[in-house]
Formats: C-alpha cells, sequence, structure tokens
C-alpha cells in the first residue's frame, strides 16, 4: 500500500475514534501502536514505544510546561487581576465603551502571567463584569468581550500552547515566547480599535462614559506592579539572555508563590490547590504528547510524512494555498476537539510540510497558537464560552456567541496582517536570538 494512502487511511480512523468518543490520546496511541505492530512486529512496536515513551516524558527541556501552569496557578489565586483591573480601569477612563477597552488591556496584563485562555477570562471577568452590568454595557457584548480577549493568554507568553508547539515540532521554546509578544499586542490594539469603532457606530452598546481624576490615576499604578513583576521576570530574563527558558519558568513559578505569601492564612492551601491543579494539567499534557509521539512515529516510518511533502513539494499550488488549507483543517478540528489536542495532532504535519515551502517555523507556531485562539471561541468544544457564560448563571450560551461575532471579524484582520507581515512575529525573536 502506498505510504499516502496508509497515512490518509490512519488519520481517517483517528478522527473516526475520536468522534466516537474515545479520548484523544488513546486514539492517537491505539492507531500509532496498531499502525507499528503492522509495519513492524509486535516485540518491536512495543520496544519503540516504550523508548518513546520515555524520551518525551523524562526530557529536560519539557520542565518548562509545568512551571509555567502552576506559575499561572498562582497568579491567578494571588489576587493581583484586582489591581491590574483598577489600573486598567482608571487610566482607561473618559473612552466610550470603556470598560470594553478596560476587559481587553486587563486581559492583555494578565495573560502574561498566567498562559492560560480560560484563567485569564475568568480573572478578568469576574472583576469586570459586575460593573458592566452595573453601568447598563450590553450584556451580549460584554460576555464576548470577556470570551474572545480571555484567548489573549494563549497568545502573549508565558504561553503554554506555544511550549506545545515547540515539543511537538522540535522548535526553540525561547524564540516561540518571544515571538508571541508582537502578535498579541497586535491582536490587543485590535479589539480595542475595532470596539472603539463600534461603540461609535452603536453607542447604545456602552453607556456614557465614567472620568477618574489624575491622582486616582497614580494611586491605581501600585496594583499592577505584581503582573509587571512577573512578566518582566521570565520575559526579560529569556529576552535578556540572563535565563533559559526552563529557568525562567522556575524564577517565574518562585516569584508567583511569593505573591502568594501576602495571603496570610492561606498560602498553604492556595498553594497545595495549584500543585493538584498542575499535576492533572501536566499529566493530561504530557498523555496526549506522548501518544502524538507514537502516531507520530508511525507516520514517519511509513513514509507518510516524507511523502506528504514530496506531494506537497510537487503539487505547484501557490504555498498559501497550502497554508490556507491548514487554517482550515485547524479551524474544523477546533469546533470538535481540545484546542491543545489540534497543535499535538497538526502542528508536526503543517510543520514538514510548510517549512520546506519557505515558511519560518517561528512565524508558523504564531500562526497555529492564532488557530488555538479561535478554537477555545468557536462551537460546538469552546471553552472559553462555556466558561464566560457560567458567570451570569441566567444568560445562554447563544447569548455570549452572538456577542463574540464583532469580536471574530477583528481576529480574522489580525490573522491576515500576521500572514501579510511576517516580520511582527520574528522580530523579537531574531533580535534576541540572531537570524
Amino acid at each position: 500500500m502506498e505510504p499516502l494512502t496508509i497515512g490518509i487511511l490512519s488519520i481517517a480512523l483517528l478522527l473516526a475514534l475520536i468522534f466516537s468518543g474515545v479520548h484523544i490520546a488513546i486514539s492517537m496511541g491505539v492507531v500509532g501502536f496498531a499502525g507499528l505492530v503492522s509495519i513492524m512486529n509486535f516485540s518491536a512496536a512495543l520496544s519503540v514505544t516504550a523508548i518513546s515513551f520515555y524520551v518525551t516524558g523524562s526530557s529536560y527541556s519539557f520542565i518548562v510546561l509545568p512551571l509555567f501552569i502552576i506559575m499561572g496557578e498562582l497568579a491567578a489565586a494571588s489576587g493581583i487581576m484586582v489591581g491590574a483591573y483598577r489600573f486598567a480601569a482608571t487610566w482607561l477612563s473618559g473612552l466610550r465603551g470603556g470598560l470594553y477597552l478596560v476587559t481587553t488591556f486587563a486581559c492583555a496584563l494578565f495573560a502574561g502571567c498566567t498562559g492560560s485562555s480560560a484563567a485569564t477570562a475568568i480573572a478578568v471577568g469576574k472583576s469586570v463584569l459586575p460593573e458592566m452590568l452595573r453601568l447598563k454595557y450590553n450584556r451580549s457584548l460584554s460576555l464576548g468581550c470577556i470570551a474572545v480577549c480571555g484567548t489573549l493568554g494563549v497568545m502573549i507568553p508565558p504561553s503554554v500552547a506555544f511550549v506545545i508547539y515547540a515539543i511537538a515540532t522540535e522548535e526553540s521554546i525561547g524564540r516561540l515566547l518571544l515571538a508571541g509578544i508582537m502578535p498579541g499586542i497586535l491582536t490587543a490594539s485590535m479589539y480595542m480599535a475595532g470596539t472603539s469603532i463600534l461603540v461609535r457606530i452603536k453607542p447604545a452598546l456602552a453607556p456614557p462614559t465614567v472620568h477618574h481624576s489624575w491622582p486616582e490615576r497614580f494611586r491605581s499604578v501600585p496594583g499592577v506592579l505584581g503582573v509587571f513583576f512577573l512578566f518582566s521576570i521570565v520575559m526579560g530574563g529569556i529576552y535578556s539572555g540572563f535565563f533559559t527558558p526552563n529557568e525562567a519558568a522556575a524564577w517565574g513559578a518562585f516569584a508567583a508563590m511569593l505573591l502568594v505569601i501576602r495571603k496570610k492564612g492561606q498560602f498553604l492551601g492556595i498553594t497545595k490547590q495549584a500543585a493538584l491543579e498542575t499535576i492533572a494539567t501536566s499529566a493530561m499534557i504530557f498523555l496526549l504528547l506522548m501518544t502524538a509521539t507514537i502516531f507520530t512515529k508511525f507516520l514517519t516510518l511509513a513514509g507518510f510524512v516524507d511523502a506528504m511533502s514530496k506531494a506537497v513539494l510537487d503539487s505547484g499550488f501557490n504555498p498559501y494555498v497550502i497554508l490556507m488549507l491548514f487554517i482550515v483543517i485547524c479551524i474544523i478540528l477546533g469546533m470538535f476537539l481540545n484546542a491543545g489536542s489540534v497543535i499535538i495532532l497538526i502542528a508536526p504535519l503543517a510543520h514538514k510540510a510548510l517549512v520546506p515551502l519557505g515558511f519560518d517555523g517561528i512565524w508558523l507556531g504564531v500562526i497555529m497558537v492564532k488557530m488555538f485562539e479561535l478554537a477555545v471561541i468557536t462551537p460546538p468544544v469552546a471553552l472559553n464560552l462555556y466558561v464566560t457564560q457560567t458567570l451570569i448563571p441566567e444568560s445562554t450560551i447563544g447569548e455570549v456567541i452572538h456577542g463574540t461575532i464583532p469580536y471574530l471579524v477583528m481576529e480574522c484582520v489580525s490573522i491576515f496582517i500576521l500572514i501579510l507581515f511576517p516580520q511582527i512575529s520574528t522580530w523579537l525573536p531574531s533580535i534576541a536570538y540572531g537570524k
């Protein structure tokens, strides 16, 4: 049987298992191991599986993943979001639709501490939503704003999504983390500019502005220092070359722990809960990564990866047409699968197919993570939509979806800009690490 046929049938079987309800990690492991048995023998397949599991699970470079996760858990529990919200609210006062802008700005700030989309949406939503409702902001747009702006947590580093992509494609974790800064700023700016235009076109979406005095603004500055403290340690250390990504993650986790110490009498409880959440999340991600390694190993040994790369190179299609094909696949899979699973499943194949066409692997990671953003707000499996809906129990998921529509348009514009100008993604990594 031809390698391309083997790969296509294997992927079809994998998707069939996933959509029938089998966990994606088990599906990849079963299909990958069965494939290895078919091209080797049972003993050899078992040996390859054991070695692959050990290499993936014991790699020192992967320690950055649980460290960033526990840093985000501790940062979310430390209460620094309250100070970040007050800072954003006072400094953006006087602008029409100010709380929409505050939500975006606060999400961008908090994203630099947590690396989690859902955690960002919950933390910011709990702070800003009561004030939005009190001032009679449009409820649907308010929910949509929180759900979509929460996705900045997966773009602005430290980002777990970039670490997963780096592991799946063997790209530099440090370069990828730096690559997310400018696209994150671009996306947040796009949300703020688009919202400003929207509330001017439809003034009913936002009440008259609330003004804060300059003394109030300056008094809010200390509240944001915790956010800048964490972000400067992690990204400042990586950018300056003072820390490796692993060291920066460790120092970031330690710094987040110092912030939690301020909550007297709660330190042990918060730390224990953060550790348990980190263990559960890390175990899930590592299981996915290990089984994905088996599945990818099978596709490689069967010749599918080389055959696919050759077919892409020989197709004669414009490289951007092939890029758009992978983007469409990511969007469709993201409607049904966990977003992290989509990256683990698609990133190695996309990397093998697109990098030989001249696309930069780091820039491709940014585009893939942008698809991650879309996945968490695209039904039916859209974590941010359901998380945001729980903030107002009497609201409906349809109400949240309706509120996200303007932001989805803004997101598509930002993706188009990043595709048109890849230098936005590659500029900082090239300065820090060289070409």
